[in-house]
């Protein structure tokens, strides 16, 4: 399997898609029972189309994901934007990936988003909104920061460390991450407050930081 790659299912028959469905189904629950980890259900999408002996091909600028990735990945988009564009919408004809994979935890400069730091009742109606990045603020920090832990064992040993970034292109990656991730789940936190909350109930503040707030309970 080690020549097989595989990542987002795209596929252009439904029938394809049916079929595969089947014999996933099959097999994870069986790989699960040797493999019990994380992404068992992957392998068994793997198994399920070698014995379909269904052929992919393997498009590398619809996602973007992993910031040190060299050549799986659609960062090249991203590379050639200007800082100011960064964490803008895009200008018309400028190319850009399709979709987000938050897979990752994401630094730059004052800013740490972390999907397994966000608040576990974050979709709560009193509950804030994560507080954007600063407008135009990518090109002007060199380090990193970890924000507290979640659990508030460092309570009293905990300081704010700056770590240097290894390249402009990596702060501009993470930047990127952070900004459109931001963006997303303010944007799905408003879509459901609206329609959940009762009247005059929905926190749509735009102050939750992690840094600030590092606790995800």
């Amino acid at each position: 399997l080690g020549s097989v790659w595989f990542g987002s299912v795209c596929t252009k028959f439904p029938g394809d898609m049916y079929q595969i469905v089947l014999k996933w189904t099959d097999y994870t629950p069986r790989v699960l029972d040797v493999y019990p980890e994380l992404f068992a259900e992957m392998y068994g999408f793997i198994f399920a189309t070698l014995q379909l002996n269904l052929q992919f091909t393997l498009v590398k600028s619809i996602v973007v994901s992993s910031t040190e990735s060299r050549d799986r990945e659609g960062w090249e988009f991203v590379d050639n934007l200007d800082p100011e564009q960064v964490c803008q919408p895009p200008p018309e004809g400028v190319k850009l990936p399709i979709a987000l994979h938050y897979c990752k935890r994401y630094m730059y400069g004052p800013m740490f988003l972390s999907k397994y730091r966000l608040k576990k009742n974050i979709m709560d109606c009193n509950k804030s909104l994560l507080q954007p990045p600063p407008d135009l603020f990518v090109g002007h920090y060199n380090y990193t920061m970890t924000p507290p832990r979640a659990d508030r064992k460092d309570r009293d040993t905990y300081k704010a460390v700056q770590s240097p970034i290894k390249s402009h292109k990596i702060s501009q990656r993470e930047a990127f991450m952070i900004c459109g991730l931001t963006r997303s789940i303010n944007e799905a936190l408003v879509h459901h407050k609206q329609r959940a909350c009762p009247a005059g109930t929905a926190n749509l503040v735009m102050n939750y930081t992690i840094f600030n707030d590092p606790s995800n309970t």
